[in-house]
């Protein structure tokens, strides 16, 4: 009997007890029904051997099927199948920001791999290479953050300086920073290939976000869209759609090639944005809007506007009973697993449950700890639940989130 198959369901192996028992079944048939065969025997240790490497062969075999599918392949086989649609893994990068200097010191040139910090310390930021200061002593550098991943700053919040500079007054960042991003996991990679096959159908919502999603520097992408004739009012008409539009929230990438992206994915006759109730049901642009001409291959303008997301904090309190310490180093580890939670496992808009986080934060860390309780609040709507969800245009960031831990 064969270990392994093709057939209507595709490749069928047999696990290693299923092989075990078939060569055992085999040498009973030469040696005897009555043939001792467990693993005290010496008889049964050699089976034992022969079907473990007979079931290596089989899963080598089973991944080599498997590296054909990308819903099946996963690493470099995954990585190998879906370049053939053109699509490459996204690496990991770092967080990029441009800086204020302001000294006492003119025309002094500072080193670089200056550190500096945010205004909670929790972020270093390098600068990437030394600077000049100016006849006034200001000058401005271009700053990595120190680990790779989504590191936020938002503006004017990075005000520490970590390396002290003879005449160095102060730091800040007049703009947000440029998210980096995490690896690109098998899961992520699957789906973006996935969607990346919408492109073959213009002018629908998938194929938007598709698009959009294969920008350079994009981290997430909402696409809202209304194929009626009427308008379409969004949480408890807070937010109204336009008829036959497309809304596309948009966080990071180019302004421009963003905008071209969308006007190459919709159809004609399309309108895009979003409006919001400013007050007494009169909708004026979102403020947040992103307006910009994309011209056609003739030179014509089309109108395009998209919507930058609202970058928000997410607060989870984890209670314990008081025979249960967290000293620091656990408490840094929960903190930093539930950041990457927050980075790589929600979206714009997405419901976000404590119990969910916890279980992410413990399985990560590989530890059981009794929790009486936890509960989740964001920067922007405290009061702690057991679950949220965020509004249509938030998208919730790791570096703005914290962990706080209760005894009773």
């Amino acid at each position: 009997m064969a270990f392994a198959e093709f057939n209507e369901f595709g490749f069928n192996r047999k696990s290693l007890t299923e092989i075990r028992a078939i060569i055992e079944a085999d040498y009973r048939s030469i040696w005897g029904q009555n043939v001792v065969l467990d693993n005290s025997e010496p008889d049964g240790q050699e089976i034992g051997i022969i079907a473990y490497y007979e079931d290596q062969n089989m899963q080598l075999l089973e991944a080599v099927w498997n590296s054909f599918s990308p819903n099946r392949a996963s690493g470099i086989s995954l990585q190998d199948v879906v370049n053939y649609n053109g699509i490459t893994i996204l690496d990991e990068s770092k967080s990029t920001v441009t800086l204020t200097i302001n000294t006492n010191q003119a025309n002094v040139a500072y080193p670089s791999g200056l550190i500096f910090s945010d205004i909670n310390n929790q972020t270093n930021w390098v600068a990437n290479s030394g600077f000049t200061t100016d006849s006034s002593g200001n000058a401005t550098v271009t700053a990595t953050a120190e680990k790779y991943g989504k590191y936020q700053a938002l503006a004017n919040t990075i005000t520490q300086i970590k390396t002290p500079q003879y005449g160095l007054l102060s730091v800040s960042n007049p703009e947000p920073a440029q998210l980096g991003r995490y690896r690109e996991t098998n899961a992520e990679l699957r789906s973006r290939n996935a969607k990346s096959k919408a492109f073959v159908s213009d002018g629908n919502g998938p194929s938007v976000e598709a698009g959009v999603k294969q920008v350079d520097g994009v981290q997430d992408v909402a696409v809202l869209e209304n194929k009626t004739n009427a308008y379409i009012f969004l949480e408890s008409s807070k937010y109204r759609l336009k008829p036959h539009s497309f809304c596309v929230v948009v966080l990071g990438g180019d302004d421009q090639v963003i905008a071209d992206t969308i006007r190459k994915r919709i159809s004609g006759g399309c309108d895009t944005g979003l409006d919001y109730d400013s007050g007494g049901g009169t909708y004026v642009d979102y403020t947040d809007n992103v307006t910009l001409n994309s011209y056609t291959p003739k030179g014509n303008a089309v109108e395009i506007t998209f919507t930058r997301p609202t970058l928000i904090g997410v607060h989870l309190q984890i209670e314990f009973p008081t025979n249960i310490s967290i000293d620091y180093d656990l408490s840094t580890k929960i903190t930093e697993a539930f950041k990457t939670y927050i980075e790589s496992e929600t979206a714009t808009g997405d419901e976000i449950s404590a119990l969910a986080a916890i279980m992410y934060v413990f399985n990560q860390l590989g530890i059981t700890l009794f929790v009486k309780d936890a509960k989740i609040e964001t920067t922007t709507d405290s009061g702690l639940v057991d679950s949220l969800k965020l509004g249509l245009l938030e998208n919730a960031q790791g570096s703005l989130s914290t962990v706080t831990f209760i005894y009773s």
